[in-house]
Protein backbone atom coordinates (compact mmCIF):
# COMPACT_ATOMS: atom_id res chain seq x y z
CA UNK A 1 0.00 0.00 0.00
CA UNK A 2 2.87 2.39 0.75
CA UNK A 3 4.22 1.86 -2.78
CA UNK A 4 0.80 2.66 -4.21
CA UNK A 5 0.60 5.91 -2.26
CA UNK A 6 4.00 7.01 -3.59
CA UNK A 7 2.68 6.94 -7.16
CA UNK A 8 0.49 10.05 -7.18
CA UNK A 9 0.21 11.78 -10.56
CA UNK A 10 -1.79 14.51 -12.21
CA UNK A 11 -3.76 13.72 -15.36
CA UNK A 12 -3.99 15.91 -18.44
CA UNK A 13 -6.30 15.16 -21.37
CA UNK A 14 -4.71 13.01 -24.11
CA UNK A 15 -1.77 11.92 -21.98
CA UNK A 16 -0.71 8.76 -20.20
CA UNK A 17 -1.55 8.75 -16.51
CA UNK A 18 1.06 6.20 -15.42
CA UNK A 19 3.96 7.12 -17.72
CA UNK A 20 6.73 9.20 -16.18
CA UNK A 21 8.14 12.17 -18.02
CA UNK A 22 10.83 11.09 -20.52
CA UNK A 23 10.34 7.43 -19.63
CA UNK A 24 10.29 6.43 -23.32
CA UNK A 25 12.08 7.89 -26.33
CA UNK A 26 10.58 7.60 -29.81
CA UNK A 27 10.90 9.58 -33.02
CA UNK A 28 7.89 7.82 -34.58
CA UNK A 29 4.90 7.00 -32.44
CA UNK A 30 1.15 6.61 -32.40
CA UNK A 31 -1.15 6.92 -29.40
CA UNK A 32 -4.84 6.32 -28.87
CA UNK A 33 -6.71 7.81 -25.92
CA UNK A 34 -10.26 6.62 -25.25
CA UNK A 35 -12.37 8.02 -22.42
CA UNK A 36 -16.04 7.39 -21.80
CA UNK A 37 -17.89 9.67 -19.40
CA UNK A 38 -21.03 8.24 -17.83
CA UNK A 39 -22.19 11.66 -16.69
CA UNK A 40 -24.14 12.20 -13.50
CA UNK A 41 -25.53 8.66 -13.33
CA UNK A 42 -24.43 7.79 -9.80
CA UNK A 43 -25.99 10.34 -7.49
CA UNK A 44 -26.10 14.03 -6.80
CA UNK A 45 -26.69 16.05 -3.67
CA UNK A 46 -27.34 19.73 -4.37
CA UNK A 47 -23.94 21.01 -5.60
CA UNK A 48 -22.08 17.70 -5.19
CA UNK A 49 -22.46 15.84 -8.51
CA UNK A 50 -19.53 13.49 -9.17
CA UNK A 51 -19.17 11.92 -12.62
CA UNK A 52 -17.89 8.42 -13.33
CA UNK A 53 -15.54 7.78 -16.32
CA UNK A 54 -13.39 4.95 -17.69
CA UNK A 55 -10.28 5.35 -19.82
CA UNK A 56 -8.01 3.15 -21.93
CA UNK A 57 -4.79 4.49 -23.44
CA UNK A 58 -2.49 2.73 -25.90
CA UNK A 59 0.84 3.82 -27.37
CA UNK A 60 3.44 2.36 -29.74
CA UNK A 61 6.72 3.95 -30.81
CA UNK A 62 10.08 3.29 -32.42
CA UNK A 63 13.43 5.04 -32.46
CA UNK A 64 15.57 5.09 -35.57
CA UNK A 65 19.34 5.41 -35.12
CA UNK A 66 19.29 4.48 -31.45
CA UNK A 67 23.02 3.77 -31.77
CA UNK A 68 23.61 7.54 -31.85
CA UNK A 69 22.78 7.70 -28.14
CA UNK A 70 25.97 6.55 -26.39
CA UNK A 71 26.02 5.36 -22.77
CA UNK A 72 22.33 6.08 -22.33
CA UNK A 73 19.78 3.42 -21.53
CA UNK A 74 16.87 4.04 -23.87
CA UNK A 75 13.39 2.55 -23.62
CA UNK A 76 11.03 2.61 -26.58
CA UNK A 77 7.40 1.62 -26.89
CA UNK A 78 7.96 -0.96 -29.65
CA UNK A 79 5.98 -3.64 -27.77
CA UNK A 80 3.40 -1.10 -26.65
CA UNK A 81 2.32 0.81 -23.60
CA UNK A 82 -1.15 -0.01 -22.29
CA UNK A 83 -3.07 1.49 -19.39
CA UNK A 84 -6.66 1.51 -18.21
CA UNK A 85 -8.36 3.27 -15.38
CA UNK A 86 -11.42 4.41 -13.51
CA UNK A 87 -12.00 8.06 -12.71
CA UNK A 88 -14.39 9.88 -10.44
CA UNK A 89 -14.55 13.46 -11.68
CA UNK A 90 -16.04 16.66 -10.27
CA UNK A 91 -15.43 15.73 -6.64
CA UNK A 92 -14.60 19.38 -6.04
CA UNK A 93 -16.30 21.71 -8.48
CA UNK A 94 -15.05 25.27 -8.05
CA UNK A 95 -15.71 28.24 -10.31
CA UNK A 96 -12.55 27.90 -12.44
CA UNK A 97 -11.52 24.27 -12.02
CA UNK A 98 -12.79 20.79 -11.24
CA UNK A 99 -10.93 18.17 -9.20
CA UNK A 100 -11.36 14.41 -9.32
CA UNK A 101 -9.57 11.18 -8.48
CA UNK A 102 -8.87 7.95 -10.27
CA UNK A 103 -6.85 4.79 -10.36
CA UNK A 104 -4.95 3.45 -13.38
CA UNK A 105 -3.20 0.18 -14.12
CA UNK A 106 -0.38 0.09 -16.68
CA UNK A 107 0.90 -2.96 -18.53
CA UNK A 108 4.33 -2.42 -20.06
CA UNK A 109 6.83 -4.99 -21.28
CA UNK A 110 9.72 -3.15 -19.57
CA UNK A 111 8.30 -3.20 -16.06
CA UNK A 112 5.88 -5.06 -13.87
CA UNK A 113 2.25 -4.04 -13.74
CA UNK A 114 1.96 -0.77 -11.92
CA UNK A 115 -1.05 0.74 -10.24
CA UNK A 116 -1.18 4.47 -9.62
CA UNK A 117 -3.61 6.91 -8.08
CA UNK A 118 -4.12 10.01 -10.19
CA UNK A 119 -5.89 13.32 -9.72
CA UNK A 120 -7.50 14.73 -12.88
CA UNK A 121 -7.86 18.49 -12.89
CA UNK A 122 -9.87 20.27 -15.54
Amino acid sequence: MAELLQNFHGLCPNSFATMSMNEFLSDRYVSLFFTHHFGKLLFHIKKFRPEFAIASNIGFGTLSNSSHHYNIEIKTMEKGFFESGLMLENLLNATYYKLGAGIFIAMVHMRKKTMQIIFPIS
